[in-house]
């Protein structure tokens, strides 16, 4: 997509945007984007993702925002509890890294979590975690490139990519050393 097929600045109803994976709401200039997957402990999947990115970057274009808070549905008793490993096309694989609209070189292959972390490092609204409950895998790196982290008593931390022998993904190695 060119950026001219893009209005500099649109207004958007937040609360009746159609997500399947995400919920939002705009209160006092304050979206809240509530990853909202409760049955699944709000786990990660493509479709958030996309829908992640699509947000924010398109609260960037929106005056009524001023800063976006990140939260989990409260009923999924987490703030994500990682990917999604289970229902997903070809088993634990995502099929696609590319979002859609995005044109991307092959060759330099971008995961997921990093398309997600670059969306919220580029925005040029503040950023804010609002951490209930468990954030593991890439629930938690996701909080690293925003802002501002806020944890609930009952948040944990699980940053588990070593214990399985994998390398961290969100552009978390760069982030958690920023």
């Amino acid at each position: 997509m060119r950026m001219e097929e893009h209005p500099r600045n649109v207004e958007v109803d937040w609360a009746k945007t159609e997500w399947q994976h995400i919920r939002t709401r705009l209160s006092d200039k304050i979206l809240i984007i509530e990853l909202n997957r409760p049955k699944q402990r709000n786990a990660w999947t493509e479709i958030m993702r996309n829908e992640i990115i699509e947000a924010v970057d398109t609260a960037n274009r929106d005056p009524q925002v001023r800063v976006l808070i990140f939260t989990g549905n409260p009923d999924g008793k987490a703030f994500c509890a990682g990917r999604d490993l289970n229902g997903m096309p070809g088993g634990g694989v995502m099929p696609g890294d590319m979002a859609p609209g995005r044109n991307g070189q092959i060759q330099y292959g971008r995961d997921g979590g990093g398309q997600a972390s670059l969306a919220i490092v580029r925005s040029l609204k503040p950023c804010i975690a609002a951490i209930t409950g468990p954030a593991v895998g890439i629930g938690a790196t996701l909080t690293l490139p925003m802002d501002f982290r806020v944890a609930a008593e009952n948040a944990k931390m699980g940053f588990v990519f070593g214990k399985r022998g994998l390398t961290m993904e969100g552009a978390s190695s760069f982030f958690f050393l920023a």
